[in-house]
């Protein structure tokens, strides 16, 4: 069996840990020989799309940075596959996935002789040998919405429960920024639907349910104004007229009996 090639040594990905101290919760210790890690990680419905490979990477670099006590980490590519079995492709979807969840931000070096230039700071993640074929060859998947941008969306809708499952599905299904677009209007004319009919915060849907499965994305019938929710919007204005009605004729009833005391 062929051995499998292991990547460059000069490819490193710089990685700084966002919240470190949620991980290192004894800073009064100059060293330790361990990192906090919830129990219910392989529970937790953040890490849900995480392979088994992908959740290692996490682990990995949780263990470096506990060596190292920082939460700013430069991952060997070589060693992390060569020490921690960890193929290079693996290290970089992980790391992907965690920068979306924004358990941590990257920076990236390209080459060893680059050590000590300054690192920028990317919005999106940024394999470390981009090459002009690259830009020759431009990926589609370069004109995906950016993580940050799905998050400012995130940020308008009115009940804030379900991000990480329908973040998820809308990463695999944004594929345009006019698709982005269309959600964000979505967003809005479900936002402006709640206000107007005075939906109680706890029967607005979770984002996720929003959203829907990517077989079936339910957000698109809120894209026209009224689609998707006029049946709705009919009910809750008869709701309320009725509630108005109701409360008038109570309101004539007990000043009937006031006058009559």
């Amino acid at each position: 069996m062929a051995k499998r090639k292991p990547p460059a040594a000069a490819e490193f990905i710089e990685v700084e840990i966002l919240n470190w101290e949620k991980y290192n919760p004894r800073r009064d210790l100059k060293a330790t020989t361990w990192v906090r890690l919830q129990n219910s990680l392989f529970e937790d419905s953040n890490f849900f799309g995480f392979s088994h490979g992908e959740l290692l990477v996490w682990i990995y670099v949780l263990c470096q940075a506990s060596r190292r006590q920082s939460g700013a980490v430069r991952v060997n590519l070589a060693h992390a596959e060569q020490v921690g079995r960890l193929p290079a492709e693996i290290v970089h979807s992980a790391i992907q996935k965690l920068e979306e969840l924004q358990c941590v931000r990257v920076h990236v070096t390209p080459t060893s002789r680059a050590r000590h230039a300054d690192v920028t700071s990317t919005s999106h993640y940024e394999r470390t040998n981009v090459t002009n074929e690259r830009n020759e060859h431009p990926d589609p998947a370069a004109s995906r919405p950016a993580s940050g941008e799905l998050e400012a969306v995130y940020q308008e809708y009115p009940r804030k429960e379900g991000k990480a499952d329908g973040l998820r599905v809308l990463r695999r299904t944004l594929k345009t920024t006019e698709d982005l677009a269309a959600f964000r209007q979505a967003v809005k004319n479900y936002r402006d639907h709640c206000q107007r009919t005075g939906v109680e915060a706890k029967f607005i849907k979770h984002f996720s349910t929003f959203v829907g499965p990517a077989e079936h994305p339910r957000w698109r019938e809120w894209l026209e104004t009224g689609a998707g929710g006029s049946a709705i919007d009919e009910a809750a204005e008869a709701k309320r007229r009725d509630a108005e009605a109701y409360e008038a004729e109570l309101k004539r009833y007990r000043e009937q009996m006031r006058g009559g005391a």
